[in-house]
């Protein structure tokens, strides 16, 4: 060791021709190891160095780069001072006689213009002014890449959307089909215009009714509805009497077989 002490250590082997040992070192200096195998086998050395620690060396203060850095003169304004002396007790009021925190210093000022960055800014609301004018964005692809998102991602499954056109084809369709039926409604009970004429008898469907009845009552016997409950008697006899009344419009529209007067 650096006292020059010898201290015997016990080598391991690890693996095939590879052996270890290990050994405290606790002082700086030069370890000398000398490392006998036996046999025919002759010594084998070497040396390890341990150095001292640097945080407890003794370092010198750099005067020279200190002197050199106190050299350098500010734009208007005076150089630098060095204060010279030992730090010690006996010398603290003298060093600090000088004053570390000078005023008397001029203010570092540096100009740059302003003008590429404003006409960045411009070039930039430019291009956004001319893109909001003339680019019309949809956000229609938000809908699906969310949709990807919740099944791949968030591993959710997406619930089955009805399709709106279908409904619009069935309320559609069903309009469609009432308007119909109004229109046949409608053209059953039309009147049927006059061969002479030309023009459609001016006859209501009332007046039509209470020639068919006779201006009698309209309500069936109860002999013949006793069977029957209050709106299947009344939906019975309304059908009866619209097609009395169509009969009896068709009959008053035709002309007599005989009847040649209306020809010549």
């Amino acid at each position: 060791g650096p006292n020059l002490e010898p201290s015997d250590i016990k080598i391991e082997q690890v693996a095939p021709g590879r052996y270890v040992a290990k050994f405290p070192v606790d002082k700086a200096g030069s370890y000398f190891v000398n490392v006998q195998p036996g046999g025919k086998h002759g010594h084998i050395f070497a040396g390890v160095n341990v150095p001292y620690s640097s945080e407890f060396r003794d370092h010198e203060t750099n005067r020279a780069l200190l002197t050199h850095l106190a050299s350098y003169k500010p734009k208007n304004g005076p150089a630098g001072e060095l204060i010279e002396g030992d730090l010690t007790r006996e010398n603290l009021d003298q060093l600090l006689k000088t004053d570390t925190f000078r005023h008397n210093l001029p203010k570092a000022i540096s100009t740059q213009g302003v003008w590429p960055l404003f006409m960045l800014v411009a070039a930039c609301l430019f291009f956004a002014d001319v893109f909001v004018r003339r680019v019309t964005i949809s956000w229609d692809w938000l809908v699906p890449v969310w949709a990807w998102v919740r099944v791949h991602i968030l591993r959710r499954q997406l619930a089955p959307v009805a399709d709106a056109r279908l409904d619009r084809l069935r309320s559609k369709k069903a309009a469609i089909s009432r308007e119909v039926d109004e229109r046949r409604a409608a053209a059953r009970f039309a009147p049927v215009a006059d061969p002479d004429t030309g023009s459609a008898p001016q006859k209501s469907l009332d007046d039509v009714l209470g020639e068919v009845t006779g201006g009698a009552s309209t309500s069936p016997p109860r002999a013949k509805t006793s069977h029957l409950t209050p709106g299947t008697a009344e939906e019975e006899t309304y059908t009866a009497r619209l097609l009395k009344a169509k009969h009896k419009a068709q009959r008053d529209t035709k002309p007599p077989p005989g009847d040649s007067s209306g020809a010549s």
